[in-house]
């Protein structure tokens, strides 16, 4: 698979180096290996929220048909994530060939999980009735304190993401956070778990006068959380 930059490609382009798979060590890293093949991207994508097993070795083909049969076989949905995971995976490769630093399998699917998250919020179609934009607008807090906005996403069958993003009163990002649940929540307990996740943020970033921009329903979560052991 030419576009995908692997050692073997690279030798193939004229480019001295190693060809073997830094992770194993015991084959040449080829597309197919570093994505998909590899001891480290096998329990990668059986620990990932799709619980994808990988083909046995004698009906495993290229990368691409892996790809295309993957596709042709799951929903819209799963496509996302699918698509999510494989740039993870090759950002992960990356990162170890080229920092040095090696990521978990938890810590690529969270960036996986932050990267769909981001997607849901800048690609969603809205359903039902379109709300007026006038009505919509966010409020920054008073001077010297933070705002603090929580979400949650559920994907059936896969887990529950959450995300968090805190800001000053000139609207400015202050710190944000992205986190992935293999567990699926019910949307109340995923809106509290969001907004305890918010309140640890604030306190460990020395936000002490955080508040919630939906007092009514930031205290009914919260609530929640403490019931349902969350908290």
């Amino acid at each position: 698979m030419g576009v995908v930059s692997a050692k073997t490609e690279l030798r193939r382009r004229g480019v001295q180096l190693d060809p073997v798979c830094i992770r194993c060590g015991a084959a040449e890293e080829t597309a197919e290996h570093a994505i998909r093949d590899c001891v480290w991207a096998e329990f990668y994508w059986v620990a990932g929220p799709l619980r994808l097993s990988p083909p046995p070795p004698h009906t495993r083909g290229s990368l691409a048909d892996w790809i295309i049969a993957f596709s042709e076989s799951k929903n819209s949905e799963a496509h996302v994530w699918f698509a999510m995971l494989l740039w993870a995976a090759w950002y992960a490769r990356n990162r170890l060939v080229f920092q040095s630093k090696e990521m978990s399998h938890q810590e690529c699917i969270t960036l996986a999980a932050s990267r769909l998250l981001e997607h849901e919020a800048t690609y969603a179609e809205p359903t039902g009735v379109r709300p007026n934009p006038a009505n919509i607008s966010w409020e920054a807090p008073r001077i010297g304190t933070f705002k603090i906005n929580t979400d949650a996403s559920i994907r059936s069958n896969m887990g529950t993401g959450i995300g968090v993003i805190i800001r000053n009163h000139k609207g400015e990002v202050v710190t944000s956070l992205t986190k992935w649940m293999s567990e699926e929540l019910p949307i109340e307990n995923a809106e509290a778990v969001a907004c305890r996740e918010g309140i640890i943020l604030a306190r460990q970033s020395e936000m002490i006068k955080a508040e919630s921009p939906r007092k009514e329903i930031f205290g009914i979560d919260m609530e929640m959380a403490t019931r349902t052991g969350f908290m």
